[in-house]
């Protein structure tokens, strides 16, 4: 076995699923979803030193995931000109972080909130809600403290309720 091999074994093939649910949930597109997969492994491997001395190199590769994500988020908005269209139809077994019954509207909301957070915020907020991540993960994940990674997750939450609130939806609906 040849170091690659080694490296894709311990890092990449244990959480190689959750890393695909992780962007796919996102993107919400199968086509962006693989690119973006593939520019997360891409940036995993140029930052494989950093990856393989962090305290918790799963949540660092998931941040990677998210930022990979979020960079084709902002770039279909800015491709679009303005807003970010409403979502292309989910497979029925696509994973989506959102309870059943959620419209496509609301996804596509929390995509836009997503793309224009600033990455740490799009990463914590998202490690947060739909990774079901502690405050500690999030903060190894982003290198920060803990308190720092509360305040992205604060700040991203509060973008979020202000773009749902726009749009006349509460957090409430939004969430339950």
């Amino acid at each position: 076995m040849d170091a690659a091999e080694a490296i894709y074994l311990d890092y990449i093939e244990p959480i190689k699923d959750r890393m695909k649910v992780c962007i796919y949930r996102i993107v919400k597109d199968p086509d962006d979803a693989a690119d973006a997969f593939q520019n997360a492994l891409f940036k995993i491997w140029n930052y494989l030193d950093r990856i393989m001395n962090h305290p918790n190199p799963q949540a660092y590769i998931l941040s990677i995931c998210v930022s990979s994500a979020h960079d084709l988020l902002r770039t279909r908005s800015r491709q679009s000109g303005h807003e970010m269209p409403l979502i292309p139809e989910i497979a029925a077994d696509a994973p989506s972080p959102f309870r059943p019954g959620y419209s496509n509207e609301i996804i596509a909301i929390v995509q836009h909130a997503i793309a224009s957070m600033s990455l740490k915020q799009a990463q914590a907020v998202f490690l947060r809600l739909f990774e079901n991540e502690s405050y500690s993960v999030i903060s190894d994940a982003l290198g920060c403290t803990e308190e720092t990674a509360r305040s992205h997750v604060s700040k991203g939450l509060a973008n979020l309720r202000s773009i749902l609130l726009k749009r006349n939806i509460s957090m409430r609906e939004a969430y339950s």
